[in-house]
């Protein structure tokens, strides 16, 4: 029986002495080298990574370049052919797609045939006023209270810069873009509610089956009982109906075609052509509230909506690879344009200088 306790207590032995070994050899390690430090690995990976995407950004420019190049190679004859058939003006440097415009007054204009026409201007920070029964201020104005004349037709027109909100008589309400104007009568008679649109407005129509609400804008034609959408409308360029919600029914006399809208979709119309998309609604009006949202939109048409909405000149280099670019861009009216110019310049490929009320767009080399 003694056998056993000698081999357990000469395997304690060597277990002991392995033990010292290791940490006798931990020790001379420990002399040798020092202790890793936990941060300097750290900071040693975050500067390997760092090379790392710079090379990785070094590879997309030289990528871009290549693709610019061949870009403006293709696009070149297209310039030079069709040059002359340009709506834009040509600045000295550039094109100027948007001026800014001297006035920040909303007007309020009788349109009363052979009488004279008068102008009441709203200018911001301005107590409201009343006319004709309508109460005029500088951020709405209310015509459900307005005095009927048949014989009278309003007139309210919004400056760049500015956004603006239209009660009507029969409670219809209407959110109008900048640089916008709406013709309507003062009180609506009859057997239907016919306005006039020129630029963007979002309507929430009063329900009324007894009589029906058209918008006559550039050519086309809305027709509702009662529903919400966004009409835009500006000169120069397509219409588009997005409808929110309801249904509405639009003419397009110029081809003589007409089409019923659903919940959802957007009908874009030219005078020869009309084409209709399913899209996201919830993007469709963010203007009124104070955004501005762009989905792979052409880098022209968010200069030009930048102008419109914070009543800038615009000028941008006449330059092919400029005039292809798309980028998604989102803009809050609460944040200065100083900002938003900052914003544009982190797109590697374009400089965007801003003096003044004016800003300039050019090819970053």
């Amino acid at each position: 029986m003694e056998e056993p306790k000698s081999t357990t207590g000469h395997q304690a032995e060597q277990d002991e002495e392995t033990r010292l070994r290791y940490e006798c050899e931990q020790a001379l390690l420990r002399m040798r080298f020092s202790q890793p430090s936990i941060e300097e690995e750290w900071e040693r990976q975050e500067a390997r990574l760092r090379a790392a995407e710079q090379a990785r950004k070094r590879m997309r420019r030289r990528r871009r370049a290549w693709g610019a190049a061949i870009g403006i190679a293709a696009m070149a004859t297209l310039v030079i052919l069709f040059s002359w058939r340009r709506e834009t003006v040509h600045g000295a440097d550039g094109i100027i797609l948007c001026e800014a415009q001297p006035t920040t007054a909303v007007t309020v204009a009788d349109d009363s045939g052979n009488r004279p026409a008068h102008t009441t201007a709203i200018r911001p920070g301005q107590p409201p006023v009343r006319q004709r029964g309508a109460v005029l201020s500088a951020r709405q104005a209310d015509f459900t209270q307005a005095q009927p004349d048949s014989a009278h037709t309003t007139v309210v027109t919004i400056p760049r810069g500015t956004v603006y909100q239209i009660k009507l008589s029969d409670g219809t309400q209407v959110w109008m873009n900048a640089d916008s104007r709406l013709h309507f009568p003062s009180r609506f008679t009859g057997t239907r509610r016919e306005v006039r649109l020129e630029g963007e407005a979002y309507f929430r129509v009063a329900k009324d089956k007894s009589r029906p609400f058209i918008i006559r804008a550039h050519g086309v034609t809305t027709e509702v009982l009662g529903t919400e959408f966004n009409l835009r409308a500006y000169p120069g360029t397509e219409a588009h109906v997005t409808l929110v919600e309801g249904s509405v029914r639009i003419g397009m006399p110029a081809l003589g075609r007409e089409v019923t809208l659903r919940p959802g979709q957007d009908i874009a119309c030219t005078d020869s052509s009309f084409a209709i998309t399913e899209v996201d609604t919830r993007y469709c009006a963010l203007w009124k509230d104070g955004r501005l949202y762009f989905d792979n939109a052409p880098l022209k048409e968010i200069l030009h909506e930048l102008g419109r909405y914070y009543n800038l000149t615009v000028e941008m280099e006449d330059d092919p690879y400029l005039m292809q670019t798309r980028l998604h861009f989102v803009a809050d009216s609460s944040e200065t344009i100083a900002h938003i110019v900052e914003n544009l310049n982190l797109f590697e490929y374009m400089s965007v200088k801003l003096d003044g009320k004016k800003i300039t767009v050019t090819r970053k080399n």
